[in-house]
């Protein structure tokens, strides 16, 4: 289990390295004057750890420079766009305009609840029901008529839907239903697979013509087809709902891919974990970077935050 453990030493270390990396592009920029040289030979020669600190800052660089040659190549388009759009500054902002409106409607404009990444939200349903959602999810609620139906579009929610035997509560995860009378479970879905788990009661999941009833502590998967049951800790699996992410047995890579929904930044990971051991954590949404500040100490992994992005080199 990985533990946050902090340390003094590793504090200042984490400064300089700071203090290197702007350094590094700063002079790589091309606009460093003569007193900004001077300025940095006097902050490097102060001491061993000072070029130690500039050495990870300038190896860390190179990697960024070999791993993100695709982001330079966008941004190169972009310019050449950015070129052509002053040409005909009319008509494009008009296509700008129709663009982002119509990528607003497409992402957010046509559903009843949405939440950005890092969010997490209750909904309470007219019927008593209540939903929790998780970061970077969609949906939309029909309530009413004999009628109790969540179409989830992506991402996540914990359901606790209100007892109620004439009117089932059903959600639509793609081509997967599932269908309760009232309990407690959650669905995921991602691409056009979906996921059920079950925390109280029994749920009946569906594709097609085929049907299983879900038991609590049970889980099934909805990709292409309908899959088999399979035990979980369903406490576990649905932590997340009250802040927490517990993660067990999972590769570094498949770890960072859980914190999506939850992390702002785009974690971009350049170091090899391959043959590495498997790993468990139980992670605080609400302090995913003291998270990765204890990854960095327990596993030699090295954190730096550039822009919108994190790299763990």
């Amino acid at each position: 289990m990985i533990r946050l453990v902090y340390s003094a030493s590793r504090a200042k270390a984490r400064s300089l390295d700071d203090e290197a990396m702007g350094w590094v592009v700063r002079l790589t920029s091309g606009d460093a004057s003569a007193e900004e040289y001077d300025d940095f030979r006097r902050w490097r020669d102060q001491g061993p750890d000072h070029l130690a600190a500039l050495n990870r800052a300038r190896q860390l660089w190179q990697q960024l420079e070999t791993a993100l040659p695709m982001v330079q190549q966008r941004q190169s388009r972009s310019r050449r766009r950015m070129i052509a759009f002053t040409r005909n500054i009319p008509v494009a902002a008009s296509l700008l305009i129709g663009a982002l409106f119509g990528y607003h409607y497409w992402t957010v404009g046509r559903f009843d609840q949405v939440t950005a990444v890092g969010e997490r939200r209750i909904v309470a349903l007219s019927d008593g029901s209540r939903l929790v959602m998780s970061g970077d999810t969609a949906l939309n609620v029909r309530i009413g008529g004999g009628m109790r139906r969540i179409d989830l579009a992506r991402g996540e929610i914990l359901v606790r839907a209100r007892h109620d035997m004439e009117s089932p509560f059903v959600v639509h995860a793609g081509e997967a239903h599932f269908r309760d009378v009232g309990t407690v479970f959650d669905v995921s879905k991602k691409g056009d697979g979906g996921r059920l788990v079950v925390v109280e009661g029994l749920v009946e999941a569906s594709r097609d013509d085929r049907r299983l009833l879900v038991a609590p502590g049970q889980s099934v998967a909805v990709n292409g087809a309908l899959g088999a049951l399979t035990a979980v800790d369903a406490q576990a699996e649905t932590a997340w709902a009250n802040g927490r992410l517990i993660l067990r047995n999972k590769t570094l890579p498949q770890m960072l891919a859980a914190l999506t929904p939850y992390y702002r930044r785009h974690i971009v990971l350049l170091k090899d974990t391959t043959g590495t051991p498997l790993l468990n954590a139980s992670i605080d949404l609400d302090h995913i970077a003291e998270w990765l500040t204890a990854l960095e100490q327990m596993q030699g992994i090295r954190v730096t935050h550039i822009a919108g992005y994190t790299f763990l080199t």
